[in-house]
C-alpha cells in the first residue's frame, strides 16, 4: 500500500483502501491466547506506529497491538484461532511495512 493510500485508509477513505479495516468486522470479545512481536521496517514517524497499531486493533482475531517508532518494532496479542501469523504479516505489508521474522 502506498503512504498515500495509509493516510487515507486511516482517515476512513472509501475505495479498496477501506477494505483493509473492514476485513474483521467488529472485535469485541478478542482474546488472547499467542503474542508475537515483529521488527518493521518503513516506519518514518510516530504516525507510522500508531497507524499501524490501528489498522491491526481493527481486525478479527488481535486483541492488542503496540508499535514503537523509531525503534521499529510491533508487539502482537492475538487469538489463535481466529487469525494466524501469515495473515498478521500480510495486514503489516499490506499497510506499506515490512515485517521481519518473528
Amino acid at each position: 500500500m502506498h503512504r498515500r493510500n495509509f493516510i487515507w485508509t486511516l482517515a476512513g477513505g472509501g475505495g479498496a483502501s477501506t477494505a483493509l479495516l473492514k476485513l474483521g468486522g467488529s472485535k469485541q470479545g478478542a482474546t488472547e491466547d499467542a503474542s508475537v512481536t515483529w521488527t518493521v521496517k518503513g516506519f518514518t514517524c510516530v504516525t507510522c506506529a500508531v497507524g499501524l497499531e490501528t489498522i491491526l486493533q481493527r481486525q478479527r482475531g488481535i486483541a492488542r497491538a503496540t508499535a514503537a517508532y523509531p525503534g521499529g518494532r510491533v508487539q502482537i496479542g492475538f487469538d489463535s484461532r481466529a487469525i494466524g501469523l501469515a495473515e498478521i504479516k500480510r495486514l503489516i505489508e499490506d499497510a506499506g511495512f515490512e515485517a521481519g521474522e518473528p
